[in-house]
Protein backbone atom coordinates (compact mmCIF):
# COMPACT_ATOMS: atom_id res chain seq x y z
CA UNK A 1 0.00 0.00 0.00
CA UNK A 2 2.89 2.13 0.72
CA UNK A 3 4.25 1.65 -2.66
CA UNK A 4 1.15 3.18 -4.01
CA UNK A 5 1.10 6.37 -1.92
CA UNK A 6 4.37 7.03 -2.94
CA UNK A 7 3.33 6.84 -6.35
CA UNK A 8 0.94 9.79 -5.43
CA UNK A 9 3.52 11.59 -4.12
CA UNK A 10 5.35 11.82 -7.64
CA UNK A 11 1.94 12.60 -9.36
CA UNK A 12 1.55 16.19 -10.09
CA UNK A 13 -1.31 18.04 -7.38
CA UNK A 14 -3.62 19.05 -10.61
CA UNK A 15 -4.42 15.34 -11.66
CA UNK A 16 -5.18 14.59 -8.02
CA UNK A 17 -7.16 17.04 -7.04
CA UNK A 18 -9.15 16.31 -10.32
CA UNK A 19 -9.72 12.61 -8.95
CA UNK A 20 -9.82 13.43 -5.49
CA UNK A 21 -11.34 17.24 -5.08
CA UNK A 22 -11.20 16.62 -1.24
CA UNK A 23 -7.43 16.76 -1.75
CA UNK A 24 -7.44 20.24 -2.56
CA UNK A 25 -9.75 21.36 0.46
CA UNK A 26 -7.46 19.34 3.03
CA UNK A 27 -4.74 21.30 1.25
CA UNK A 28 -7.01 24.74 1.82
CA UNK A 29 -7.02 23.78 5.39
CA UNK A 30 -3.42 23.99 6.18
CA UNK A 31 -3.14 26.90 4.30
CA UNK A 32 -1.70 25.44 0.99
CA UNK A 33 -3.74 27.06 -1.97
CA UNK A 34 -2.35 24.23 -4.57
CA UNK A 35 -6.10 23.96 -6.33
CA UNK A 36 -6.00 28.05 -7.14
CA UNK A 37 -2.26 28.13 -8.55
CA UNK A 38 -1.90 28.38 -12.13
CA UNK A 39 -0.11 25.67 -13.15
CA UNK A 40 -0.52 22.80 -10.71
CA UNK A 41 2.35 20.79 -12.13
CA UNK A 42 4.41 20.32 -8.95
CA UNK A 43 4.19 16.80 -7.38
CA UNK A 44 2.05 16.10 -4.19
CA UNK A 45 5.90 14.87 -2.60
CA UNK A 46 7.48 18.41 -3.51
CA UNK A 47 4.13 20.49 -2.31
CA UNK A 48 4.80 18.71 1.49
CA UNK A 49 8.32 19.52 1.43
CA UNK A 50 8.66 22.88 0.11
CA UNK A 51 5.90 24.60 2.66
CA UNK A 52 8.12 23.76 5.21
CA UNK A 53 5.96 22.22 8.14
CA UNK A 54 6.93 20.57 10.87
CA UNK A 55 7.18 16.41 11.03
CA UNK A 56 4.26 16.48 13.05
CA UNK A 57 1.81 19.02 10.58
CA UNK A 58 3.60 16.56 7.66
CA UNK A 59 2.17 13.58 9.12
CA UNK A 60 -1.41 15.00 9.69
CA UNK A 61 -1.36 16.46 6.22
CA UNK A 62 -0.63 13.33 4.68
CA UNK A 63 -3.02 11.15 7.08
CA UNK A 64 -6.17 13.09 6.01
CA UNK A 65 -5.32 12.68 2.23
CA UNK A 66 -4.41 9.17 2.95
CA UNK A 67 -7.89 8.67 3.92
CA UNK A 68 -9.16 9.87 0.68
CA UNK A 69 -6.78 8.47 -1.78
CA UNK A 70 -7.26 4.94 0.40
CA UNK A 71 -10.92 5.07 2.30
CA UNK A 72 -11.37 2.40 4.67
CA UNK A 73 -7.80 1.21 4.20
CA UNK A 74 -4.58 0.89 6.25
CA UNK A 75 -1.99 2.90 5.34
CA UNK A 76 1.60 3.73 5.51
CA UNK A 77 2.95 7.19 5.69
CA UNK A 78 5.90 8.06 3.22
CA UNK A 79 7.65 10.74 5.11
CA UNK A 80 10.97 12.08 4.57
CA UNK A 81 13.71 12.37 7.41
CA UNK A 82 13.80 16.29 7.58
CA UNK A 83 14.67 18.86 10.15
CA UNK A 84 12.10 22.00 10.07
CA UNK A 85 12.29 24.93 11.42
CA UNK A 86 9.24 27.43 12.22
CA UNK A 87 11.62 30.50 11.22
CA UNK A 88 13.50 30.77 8.67
CA UNK A 89 16.83 32.63 8.99
CA UNK A 90 16.99 34.05 5.20
CA UNK A 91 20.49 34.86 3.55
CA UNK A 92 21.12 38.25 3.19
CA UNK A 93 20.67 38.15 -1.02
CA UNK A 94 16.61 36.51 -0.86
CA UNK A 95 16.28 38.70 2.23
CA UNK A 96 16.97 41.13 -0.35
CA UNK A 97 14.35 39.82 -2.93
CA UNK A 98 11.72 40.09 -0.52
CA UNK A 99 12.35 43.78 0.20
CA UNK A 100 12.07 44.36 -3.61
CA UNK A 101 8.63 42.31 -3.38
CA UNK A 102 7.55 45.37 -0.71
CA UNK A 103 8.10 47.70 -3.40
CA UNK A 104 6.85 46.00 -6.25
CA UNK A 105 3.31 45.11 -3.78
CA UNK A 106 3.28 49.23 -2.83
CA UNK A 107 3.08 49.69 -6.66
CA UNK A 108 0.41 47.36 -6.97
CA UNK A 109 -1.57 48.38 -4.55
CA UNK A 110 -2.13 51.88 -6.73
CA UNK A 111 -2.70 50.11 -9.88
CA UNK A 112 -6.91 50.08 -9.32
CA UNK A 113 -6.46 53.59 -8.41
CA UNK A 114 -4.68 53.93 -11.62
CA UNK A 115 -7.74 52.08 -13.54
CA UNK A 116 -10.61 54.24 -12.08
CA UNK A 117 -8.36 57.01 -12.86
CA UNK A 118 -8.41 55.96 -16.94
CA UNK A 119 -12.31 54.86 -16.52
CA UNK A 120 -13.59 58.04 -15.56
CA UNK A 121 -10.83 60.49 -16.92
CA UNK A 122 -9.40 59.13 -19.59
CA UNK A 123 -6.04 57.58 -21.04
CA UNK A 124 -2.95 59.27 -19.32
CA UNK A 125 -0.73 58.13 -21.39
CA UNK A 126 2.32 59.21 -19.59
CA UNK A 127 1.05 57.88 -16.48
CA UNK A 128 0.90 54.53 -18.42
CA UNK A 129 3.56 54.35 -19.98
CA UNK A 130 5.75 55.37 -16.71
CA UNK A 131 3.85 52.61 -14.84
CA UNK A 132 4.94 50.32 -17.50
CA UNK A 133 8.62 51.43 -16.97
CA UNK A 134 8.45 50.37 -13.71
CA UNK A 135 7.38 46.94 -14.55
CA UNK A 136 9.76 46.14 -17.25
CA UNK A 137 12.65 48.03 -15.42
CA UNK A 138 12.51 47.16 -11.82
CA UNK A 139 9.67 44.13 -11.44
CA UNK A 140 11.13 42.67 -14.47
CA UNK A 141 14.11 43.68 -15.81
CA UNK A 142 15.73 44.34 -12.52
CA UNK A 143 13.97 41.94 -9.91
CA UNK A 144 12.94 39.04 -12.12
CA UNK A 145 16.43 38.49 -13.91
CA UNK A 146 17.88 38.19 -10.19
CA UNK A 147 15.73 35.40 -9.98
CA UNK A 148 15.58 33.98 -13.00
CA UNK A 149 19.52 34.12 -13.85
CA UNK A 150 20.64 33.97 -10.41
CA UNK A 151 19.03 32.57 -7.42
CA UNK A 152 17.03 30.05 -9.84
CA UNK A 153 20.29 28.50 -11.88
CA UNK A 154 20.68 26.90 -7.66
CA UNK A 155 17.89 24.53 -8.37
CA UNK A 156 18.61 21.82 -10.68
CA UNK A 157 15.87 19.48 -10.12
CA UNK A 158 12.18 21.27 -8.62
CA UNK A 159 9.67 18.59 -10.26
CA UNK A 160 8.66 21.80 -12.15
CA UNK A 161 8.35 24.15 -9.12
CA UNK A 162 11.08 26.68 -10.65
CA UNK A 163 9.28 26.04 -13.87
CA UNK A 164 6.26 27.01 -12.78
CA UNK A 165 7.47 29.85 -11.31
CA UNK A 166 8.87 31.15 -14.53
CA UNK A 167 6.22 30.34 -16.36
CA UNK A 168 4.40 33.04 -14.19
CA UNK A 169 6.82 35.60 -14.71
CA UNK A 170 6.25 35.11 -18.32
CA UNK A 171 2.44 35.03 -18.13
CA UNK A 172 2.96 38.78 -16.34
CA UNK A 173 4.62 40.02 -19.29
CA UNK A 174 2.35 38.94 -21.85
CA UNK A 175 -0.17 40.93 -19.69
CA UNK A 176 2.23 43.59 -20.02
CA UNK A 177 2.78 43.41 -23.72
CA UNK A 178 -0.84 43.94 -23.95
CA UNK A 179 -1.29 46.95 -21.97
CA UNK A 180 1.38 48.53 -24.01
CA UNK A 181 -0.28 47.65 -27.53
CA UNK A 182 -3.62 49.20 -25.14
CA UNK A 183 -2.19 51.96 -25.10
CA UNK A 184 -0.92 52.46 -28.67
CA UNK A 185 -4.39 51.84 -30.03
CA UNK A 186 -5.58 54.19 -26.77
CA UNK A 187 -7.95 51.24 -26.05
CA UNK A 188 -8.85 52.04 -22.07
CA UNK A 189 -10.72 48.38 -21.49
CA UNK A 190 -7.24 46.54 -22.64
CA UNK A 191 -5.41 48.60 -20.64
CA UNK A 192 -7.34 47.96 -18.19
CA UNK A 193 -8.16 44.96 -18.14
CA UNK A 194 -4.72 44.16 -18.24
CA UNK A 195 -3.46 45.71 -15.53
CA UNK A 196 -6.00 44.32 -13.20
CA UNK A 197 -4.94 40.61 -14.27
CA UNK A 198 -1.02 41.61 -13.81
CA UNK A 199 -1.66 43.04 -10.15
CA UNK A 200 -3.58 39.74 -9.18
CA UNK A 201 -0.74 37.74 -10.56
CA UNK A 202 1.70 39.51 -8.84
CA UNK A 203 0.13 39.67 -5.89
CA UNK A 204 -0.55 35.93 -5.58
CA UNK A 205 2.94 35.16 -7.25
CA UNK A 206 4.97 37.56 -4.30
CA UNK A 207 2.73 35.60 -1.74
CA UNK A 208 3.96 32.21 -2.82
CA UNK A 209 7.42 33.37 -3.16
CA UNK A 210 7.74 35.08 0.51
CA UNK A 211 5.78 31.76 1.98
CA UNK A 212 7.11 29.09 0.25
CA UNK A 213 9.62 29.39 -2.63
CA UNK A 214 12.05 31.39 -0.97
CA UNK A 215 12.43 29.63 2.37
CA UNK A 216 12.76 26.01 0.24
CA UNK A 217 15.43 27.44 -1.52
CA UNK A 218 17.24 29.27 1.21
CA UNK A 219 17.21 25.75 3.50
CA UNK A 220 18.90 23.88 0.48
CA UNK A 221 21.29 26.17 -0.64
CA UNK A 222 25.16 24.93 0.82
CA UNK A 223 27.00 28.04 2.28
CA UNK A 224 29.14 28.44 -0.56
CA UNK A 225 26.20 28.71 -2.88
CA UNK A 226 25.04 31.58 -0.72
CA UNK A 227 28.39 33.55 -1.25
CA UNK A 228 28.42 32.86 -5.04
CA UNK A 229 24.50 33.86 -4.55
CA UNK A 230 25.37 37.13 -2.93
CA UNK A 231 28.36 38.38 -5.04
CA UNK A 232 26.41 37.81 -8.12
CA UNK A 233 23.05 39.55 -6.81
CA UNK A 234 25.21 42.46 -5.58
CA UNK A 235 26.79 42.69 -9.05
CA UNK A 236 23.37 43.62 -10.47
CA UNK A 237 22.32 45.95 -7.26
CA UNK A 238 24.96 47.82 -8.24
CA UNK A 239 24.29 48.13 -11.91
CA UNK A 240 20.88 48.88 -11.35
CA UNK A 241 21.18 50.92 -8.03
CA UNK A 242 20.28 54.70 -9.69
CA UNK A 243 17.18 52.80 -11.16
CA UNK A 244 16.06 51.24 -8.00
CA UNK A 245 15.93 54.63 -6.40
CA UNK A 246 14.21 56.17 -9.63
CA UNK A 247 11.65 53.75 -8.99
CA UNK A 248 11.59 53.80 -4.84
CA UNK A 249 10.57 57.52 -5.94
CA UNK A 250 8.02 57.28 -8.61
CA UNK A 251 6.00 54.78 -6.07
CA UNK A 252 6.04 56.86 -3.98
CA UNK A 253 4.38 59.71 -6.10
CA UNK A 254 1.72 57.97 -7.07
CA UNK A 255 -0.05 58.54 -3.93
CA UNK A 256 -0.49 62.03 -5.34
CA UNK A 257 -1.57 60.96 -8.60
CA UNK A 258 -5.73 62.35 -9.25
Amino acid sequence: MNSSFNNYMKTNIKEIISGYPEVGQILRNNGIGCSECSMGTCPLGEIVNVHGLTVEQEKELLTSIGHVLFPGKQIEIPMKPAIKTAKENLCPPIRKLINEHELILKFLQYVPKVCELFIKKGLNEELALNCIDFIKAFADGYHHAKEEAVLFSFIQNSNGIIESFITEHEMGRAHVKNIVDGIEIKSISTIVQNFRSYAHLLNEHIKKEDTILFPWINRVLTVSEVGILFSRCSDIDIEYSSCEKKMIDFVHNLQSVQ
